[in-house]
């Protein structure tokens, strides 16, 4: 359990390190399932040329064969150059602040596994779309309820993760941390820690079923949800309660502040 000025710190120093480069200008490393190729001609006679399909900075040169030059490859990787550029300055001068722990260090969205599974096929493609909605201007609030060991934090840490290479703020925190946070005794400005709160681009609360519902607890979230409404941002919950359950855990005000949100089901045997 982090303690208040751990969490206050964590805050400050994702602010500082988050540059907000924007939307528009997508990270694709590591985000993206497939890159897109179109080829024209036919491969070993001059004319052929690949050409690699960017949603971002649309159409980029992969390889072409030219008269007297042979094949040619502009992009070895097969990845819009520009979008490498932008990955490459983002991952120098941002980074990430969160603490991911060992487990899910190296999550990404492409590396959970499915295995064929419709659920986690939805799974996996909705945290994918979140990402690319989010690059993209949106800041929908997403939920993702459902049993424990379903993966919810991999995919959870893999979209914080997309994010922060793009220069957004995150943070992951339990919402009992939260919750303590709101409650301290050396807490003499509530409205200020509230603020810090509100200013990131992202805010994951893990756990939300884990702390005791009562009607104080359930007026402090609120106070974090809705000042993180009314500035346009966006909330991610982590929960093993299906959608009525959280409904009557943290509050209807609160749960209406979390509109519009997507909600991602996670509902089949653990796989711990």
């Amino acid at each position: 359990m982090k303690s208040m000025a751990s969490v206050l710190e964590l805050i400050d120093h994702i602010q500082k390190k988050s540059v907000g480069f924007g939307a528009g200008s997508a990270e694709v490393l590591g985000v993206l399932d497939s890159i897109k190729i179109q080829k024209t001609g036919k491969y070993g006679e001059v004319g052929y040329t690949e050409a690699g399909v960017c949603d971002v900075h649309g159409e980029y040169l992969i390889a072409r064969h030219e008269a007297g030059r042979g094949m040619l490859r502009y992009s070895p990787t097969g990845i819009c150059p520009q979008c490498q550029r932008v990955a490459q300055i983002r991952r120098e001068n941002v980074g990430s602040a969160n603490s991911f722990g060992a487990r899910f260090a190296e999550c990404t969205i492409k590396s959970y596994e499915t295995g064929g599974h419709e659920g986690k096929i939805f799974a996996r493609d909705k945290s994918l779309e979140y990402v690319k909605g989010f690059l993209a201007g949106e800041r929908k609030c997403l939920i993702f309820a459902g049993n424990t060991g379903n993966g919810k934090n991999h995919l959870a840490s893999a979209i914080c993760k997309a994010l922060d290479k793009n220069g957004y703020s995150t943070l992951k925190i339990k919402a009992t941390e939260y919750i303590n946070l709101y409650f301290g005794e050396d807490w003499k400005n509530k409205n200020d820690t509230i603020k810090r709160f509100e200013q990131l681009d992202l805010l994951v609360i893990d756990e939300i079923d884990k702390f005791q519902s009562t009607t104080a607890t359930q007026s402090a979230l609120f106070d974090l949800f809705d000042a993180r409404y009314v500035a346009g941002k966006a909330t991610m919950v982590l929960t093993n309660f299906n959608k009525d359950s959280l409904k009557a855990h943290i509050g209807e005000f609160s749960f209406d502040r979390l509109k519009p949100a997507t909600l991602v089901p996670f509902f089949w045997e653990s796989y711990r």
